[in-house]
């Protein structure tokens, strides 16, 4: 680009001469530098030609001297927005300039007929004739004038006249018969010879060398458009008259193609339909580079192109100070307002950005930079307009952030604090709103459920909310605005067995079983097993989060407001599991686990103290650096990154790639799972984007110092923000100075992640009932920590000797060889049976016993 190039928003939006007096060539308002220089260049010829043609024409004053013809409509051509109809309208302050520039006798004299709309005209209007009017109406002013010679207004006049009579559709010449039919014919032949006459005698009424005729969206004359461009085509080729046509090639092109399949084409059914289809297009081609030759072509610069040198002119909101802002400082700030804490990973500052000259301009005038300047004061109303942006540009993410904000916003304290109830993490509230919307939730989660085989309750449920999908249709109607990870569902092996959970001696682990299990569902066999879900947890870190910002109600952080939400938050279904779509479905579930058909006597006495230590935390937390922030924009990519792995860690656990999983594992992997993605999201410089405690065994993830060894994501990803100390209690901010490090430390240090220190509830089929009163248990896929718990559970004996287990082996032959095989053919366990370790102890203890 040549220069700077400006958008004045002071400036009235009904002004388009942008070549103001005190805007230089290198610096103006508008924006297409590269084609005003084009367009001077093909005026000069062709004016220069035509210059020529007129003087050469002079020669010959009689009616029948020779006139010439070419195809020299200048073509700007560009999608719509782009600028064309401001670039027509400036053509003639942009000849005017370089006239002043260049000073040269030499230059020819060009007169500009006002642009031409064809879209406004009326359906009846024969274009032909309001290019006739238009010139007429150029050089009215001068046949008022006494000085203009008759002689020429006689030679004007005369020319109009057979030009008129030459003017007639072919239902006109029904009421002529013979001789007078044929001469009627014969005078719409010579049609292109007498507007040329009417062109030479309107040049020299001028006094001009040619007429400039700017003819404007021809393309959106749906309806006529190909008789436009035929007009254009026969009436536009004499030298004396420069057509400057806009418009979309490939509309062109569509709308000349359809016109030739109306004769070539029109039947579907005819044995040459396709051939007709062929040649339609090679005619459309060949009619179009006629009508606009490529030489005289002039495509407009994208604006991609033209915006890293388009620089916003504003005034402060006093109207006072002028300032000056370069779009891509503009884009900058777009991405910090809209999407704070994001650091561009994985497309989390992604925004719907303008595709046309129209759009740059619309979005700066509802985006005002002034706005942002001061941001605190128009926070609402930044926000509703982001919203409008986002809905025209068809953005199911922007429209869902600014949506969801606004409603977090505008809370009360009656309204419960629920994911559900927010738009950006609701499929059942994206579902359906907009005609527009193109993400497919449902075939994305029944395929998840194929995958992972989970449970066809899953599906069923599923069904109910998109009753229009059962019969596998395609359902447009039922699409969301934003791409949502797998949903939680049922499935095998993610649950913990009733006898486990209620089991008395971990009373003082029960909030574990409150925060990432769910069993108050409908169950045909009235068993009710302790689902596994994250999502509980997950919104519990979600609302924490927007309460140590500042950004919820301040109602809110009252202390018993704030324990009445938490306790809600942990009683109903988790908000992202397949039972929050439909929690009061009748699902089917196998007895394996049915264990006497009694009702949960887990109790939610230990959710009151976890409320308490979640309200100290955020009492120890809060701060105002990220007030007025939306934070739903990182919440989500987090929520996005979060679950995505879950999934994957669900199919894991099913194929059994981790044995003698524990509850208190799975807490501890969704801990590293969700910091992880958090930090990915936030930290600078660079990030490891791979899945992270997905695949680790168990006994890994039980001690963070051990698992960041193992596993170099998220050791790098909070290296140098966030430091685990010795006691693990607590996690050390190593960048006070920064929101993102802060929010990280704090949230890493959240109640929720002190819950699963203990190794406690196996998951699965741990146990089950063999009959009525005959308890076995399945031991392979027990690792170390399961067998030496159970056998000090069934011994009642607090350490492990050769001799005691000896004892024990003796009196339960049946456990005791199912134990003495798993420890034999599990590896892990088997590479530590020598010496005096526990497991040597156990291992000789249960030889001895079996007499090996």
């Amino acid at each position: 680009m040549s220069g700077e190039i400006v958008l004045n928003l002071d400036l009235p939006e009904y002004q388009d001469d942008f070549l103001s007096s005190d805007i230089n060539g290198e610096q103006n308002g508008l924006w297409q530098q590269e084609g005003n220089k084009r367009l001077v260049d093909l005026l000069t010829k062709m004016g220069t030609d035509a210059k020529s043609y007129k003087e050469e024409h002079a020669k010959y004053a009689t009616h029948d001297a020779k006139l010439s013809s070419y195809h020299h409509a200048i073509f700007i051509s560009g999608a719509r927005g782009t600028g064309k109809t401001v670039f027509l309208r400036n053509a003639k302050a942009v000849w005017e300039k370089y006239k002043q520039t260049v000073n040269s006798a030499s230059t020819p004299n060009l007169h500009f007929i006002d642009v031409i709309d064809p879209t406004l005209l009326n359906i009846n209007d024969r274009f032909s004739e309001v290019i006739i009017a238009s010139v007429y109406a150029s050089v009215g002013d001068k046949l008022q004038q006494p000085n203009i010679k008759q002689e020429c207004k006689d030679r004007f006049f005369s020319a109009l006249k057979d030009l008129s009579a030459a003017l007639g559709q072919a239902s006109e010449f029904d009421e002529f018969r013979g001789i007078d039919r044929i001469q009627k014919y014969r005078s719409g032949i010579h049609i292109e010879r007498y507007f040329h006459q009417f062109l030479i005698a309107s040049a020299d009424l001028l006094g001009c060398d040619a007429l400039v005729l700017p003819i404007d969206d021809v393309d959106m004359k749906i309806d006529n458009a190909f008789g436009v461009l035929d007009d254009i085509r026969c009436l536009l080729s004499c030298p004396l008259i420069l057509p400057l046509v806009s418009g979309d090639d490939d509309l062109y092109r569509h709308i000349t193609t359809m016109k030739f399949e109306e004769s070539l084409a029109k039947n579907k059914d005819a044995s040459n339909f396709e051939d007709g289809k062929s040649v339609a297009e090679r005619l459309s081609n060949a009619y179009l580079t006629k009508v606009f030759p490529n030489h005289d072509r002039l495509p407009l610069v994208s604006v991609s192109q033209l915006l890293p040198n388009l620089k916003i002119q504003y005034k402060n909101e006093a109207g006072q100070q002028e300032f000056d802002l370069m779009y891509s400082d503009y884009e900058k700030n777009i991405k910090e307002i809209f999407y704070p804490l994001c650091n561009g990973q994985e497309r989390s500052t992604d925004w719907p950005q303008p595709e046309s000259a129209r759009e740059v301009t619309q979005l700066v005038r509802l985006l005002s930079p002034t706005k942002f300047t001061n941001y605190g004061d128009n926070i609402d109303s930044l926000w509703r307009n982001y919203s409008v942006w986002a809905e025209e540009k068809q953005d199911g993410v922007a429209l869902t952030n600014a949506e969801s904000f606004l409603k977090i916003r505008a809370m009360k304290e009656t309204d419960t604090l629920d994911l559900n109830e927010v738009i950006a993490f609701s499929p059942l509230l994206q579902k359906g709103r907009y005609r527009w919307a193109k993400k497919d939730f449902y075939q994305q989660q029944t395929k998840c459920i194929a995958a992972l085989k989970a449970h066809e309750n899953n599906k069923d449920i599923l069904n109910t909310v998109f009753p229009s999908r059962n019969d596998g249709s395609l359902s447009k109607e039922e699409n969301i605005l934003r791409s949502m990870p797998p949903l939680e569902f049922t499935m095998r092996s993610m649950f913990v067995s009733k006898s486990v959970a209620e089991n008395k001696s971990h009373i003082e682990n029960q909030s574990l079983i409150s925060v990432f299990t769910y069993n108050n569902y409908y169950s045909r066999q009235n068993n009710s097993r302790y689902h596994i879900f994250f999502s509980r947890a997950y919104e519990v870190l979600a609302w924490s989060l927007l309460a140590i910002t500042g950004n919820i109600s301040k109602k809110y952080l009252d202390e018993g407001v704030f324990s009445s939400q938490f306790k809600k938050m942990l009683s109903r279904a988790p908000f992202y599991s397949s039972f929050s779509l439909n929690s009061t479905r009748v699902i089917d579930e196998d007895d394996s686990d049915d264990e006497g058909h009694y009702n949960s006597e887990v109790e939610n006495t230990d959710n009151e103290q976890l409320i308490k230590n979640i309200y100290r935390w955020y009492q120890e937390s809060m701060f105002d650096g990220l007030k007025g922030e939306n934070l739903v924009p990182l919440l989500h990519f987090v929520f996005n990154k979060v679950f995505s792995q879950i999934n994957v860690l669900r199919e894991n656990v099913d194929k059994l790639i981790l044995t003698g999983e524990h509850l208190s594992d799975l807490a501890k992997r969704f801990e590293y799972i969700f910091i992880n993605a958090l930090a990915s999201f936030m930290r600078e410089g660079n990030v490891i984007n791979t899945n992270v405690a997905t695949g680790a065994d168990s006994a890994t993830v039980r001690d963070i110092n051990v698992f960041i060894k193992y596993d170099k994501t998220l050791s790098r990803n909070i290296m140098g923000i966030v430091k685990v100390t010795d006691n693990l209690s607590k996690k050390i901010n190593l960048l006070p100075n920064k929101n993102y490090a802060k929010l990280l430390t704090s949230m890493w240090n959240h109640p929720i992640f002190e819950l699963a220190n203990e190794t406690v509830y196996s998951i699965g089929e741990y146990r089950a009932n063999k009959s009525q009163h005959d308890e076995f248990v399945i031991f392979e896929n027990m690792n170390f920590d399961d067998l030496k718990n159970y056998y000090k559970n069934k011994s009642k004996n607090k350490s492990i000797t050769i001799e005691e287990v000896n004892k024990w082996a003796m009196e339960n032959i049946e456990d005791a060889e199912s134990m003495y095989k798993q420890m034999s053919e599990n590896n892990a366990i088997r590479d530590r049976t020598s010496g005096n370790s526990y497991e040597a102890r156990m291992f000789k203890g249960l030889q001895k016993a079996l007499d090996l």
